[in-house]
């Protein structure tokens, strides 16, 4: 059953965040690879939000999330964030964060090893080791939370991210001017796009399988300072992940930083 859309109505207060949290995780669809769903314990938090890792400084996060082991997981409702805003965005933050631990339940899991895949096509050391493996993290982070969506979108939970995507996405303070100093450092370039990759792969995905090509407009008007060739490294890199999966996961990650270093840190 495909879920409904309603921006009008909106989170009242902290308990109303609570019996809105519980109902909309009773709706979550877990894959079957998960088995029996784990146990899911709320704390509604009234001090500041942490800001949202995958949105640069702008953005407060809404949820984030404690895990005990594979079958408990705490999520910590931000109420400063999240009272006020609608509650398909509510939904969409929550949606996503248990896919997330759906995807670190599966039998198997997530396997990269940044030692004998990376380094051996990077052999840096000191600072230099420290930005690729950060650059490579950020990839990482990008590719699973692009394949928690996509589980997210085959379970007809795709409109949701759509509300969620708008309302997350905000014109950067600050970035413009930060990126445009970045123009003769190439290695702090790949950095910030492999940043800008975790919040972009997910936007194109839903953009191109729920036919909204809104959302990935509104994404590149927001980053509108972004130079062309750094806009052709970021679809390439969305290109790249989106035909990522479980099997192929090791691969296309060192794929996805081969681009990366042959465009910026070997030029």
């Amino acid at each position: 059953m495909t879920v409904s859309i309603d921006l009008q109505e909106r989170l009242k207060d902290r308990d109303d965040v609570l019996d809105w949290a519980r109902r909309f995780c009773d709706r979550f669809p877990w894959p079957e690879s998960v088995g029996s769903p784990p146990a899911v314990t709320f704390l509604a938090s009234s001090r500041a939000a942490p800001r949202d890792s995958d949105y640069g400084e702008c953005v407060p996060a809404q949820v984030s999330s404690e895990i005990h082991g594979r079958r408990r997981i705490t999520l910590h409702l931000h109420s400063e964030t999240l009272v006020g805003i609608p509650r398909t965005v509510l939904q969409g933050a929550l949606d996503l964060e248990l896919a997330l631990h759906a995807m670190r339940m599966a039998p198997g899991g997530l396997k990269f090893n940044f030692s004998r895949t990376i380094l051996p096509l990077m052999p840096v050391s000191g600072l230099g080791l420290q930005i690729v493996r950060q650059l490579v993290l950020h990839i990482e982070d990008g590719v699973k939370r692009l394949m928690a969506t996509r589980q997210l979108v085959e379970g007809r939970h795709g409109t949701i991210q759509i509300a969620y995507l708008f309302h997350q996405i905000v014109p950067p303070a600050g970035e413009g001017p930060a990126y445009l100093r970045m123009t003769d450092h190439s290695w702090m370039r790949a950095l910030f796009l492999a940043r800008k990759f975790k919040e972009y792969a997910a936007v194109d995905l839903v953009a191109e399988k729920e036919g909204s090509p809104a959302l990935r407009k509104f994404w590149w008007d927001c980053n509108g300072y972004l130079a062309p060739g750094d806009r052709k490294i970021l679809n390439r890199l969305a290109g790249l992940a989106a035909e990522t999966d479980a099997r192929t996961y090791a691969p296309q990650i060192v794929a996805m930083f081969q681009v990366l270093k042959s465009e910026l840190l070997i030029p």
